[in-house]
């Protein structure tokens, strides 16, 4: 996403890990958190990306283990949705944005 020539990536990768044990005391809906991220250097994109999929097996998905090794600023957020939302999940992205430093 490009706001004020600043460009904002989302990534939507985490999951919580599952197995047989725990499968039946899961909510229906699988809870997960997205990753907002802007980079000091946009030549670095390729770079990061290898390496947020590389490290995101060893952390089992769990983002924010491993934000701090982002070549610029980057901060999980959940996709909580409010009532009464005039798109879906409406809230979750003025939350992401606001968390790289976007407000409207």
């Amino acid at each position: 996403m490009l706001i004020d020539d600043n460009v904002i990536y989302f990534m939507e990768i985490q999951r919580r890990v599952c197995n047989e044990e725990t499968m039946n005391s899961f909510s229906e809906v699988e809870k997960f958190k997205g990753l907002v991220f802007t980079l000091d250097n946009e030549c670095e994109i390729d770079k990061w990306v290898s390496l947020l999929a590389h490290e995101s097996r060893f952390v089992k998905g769990i983002l924010q283990k491993i934000v701090g090794k982002c070549p610029g600023a980057a901060m999980t957020y959940k996709h909580s949705p409010a009532k009464n939302e005039p798109v879906a999940c409406y809230s979750a992205l003025l939350n992401a944005l606001s968390k790289v430093g976007v407000t409207f």
